[in-house]
């Protein structure tokens, strides 16, 4: 994945990327004025809907996947052209809680086709 690809919608919206490359797409996304949520998979503890939700900045609470799930699909606490979600650390995610970190790339990938509809795009960028 390339910085900018960041700004255009994905047919994936998850990506696995390297993690010096992490911190050229968080600029990027940024500069073009993105809601950037930044979290250290390698310090997570469970469970994960929970601090997804709290870098998010959700007036919502995350109690649940559900409730995760409507979070990413309702953000109307901020006014951005798109969305990103970046995890740095995710192989110390990936290795402590697969089952949830696949469950956070199911959310995002139906998130994401909802925003698809309204124009913005939405991303998962997972840095090992």
């Amino acid at each position: 994945m390339f910085a900018n690809d960041v700004l255009s919608f994905a047919d994936y919206p998850v990506h696995f990327v390297e993690t010096d490359e992490l911190e050229a797409i968080v600029a990027t996304a940024r500069a073009a004025g993105f809601l950037v949520a930044e979290l250290d998979g390698s310090s997570v503890e469970p469970p994960l809907f929970v601090a997804v939700g709290a870098v998010l900045k959700s007036p919502l609470e995350a109690v649940g996947w559900d409730s995760l799930q409507d979070i990413l699909r309702d953000f109307s606490w901020v006014d951005a052209p798109g969305y990103v979600l970046a995890v740095s650390g995710a192989l110390d995610l990936w290795q402590k809680d697969p089952r949830s970190a696949g469950t956070l790339v199911e959310c995002v990938q139906s998130a994401s086709l909802d925003w698809r509809h309204w124009g913005k795009p939405m991303h998962l960028v997972f840095a090992w």
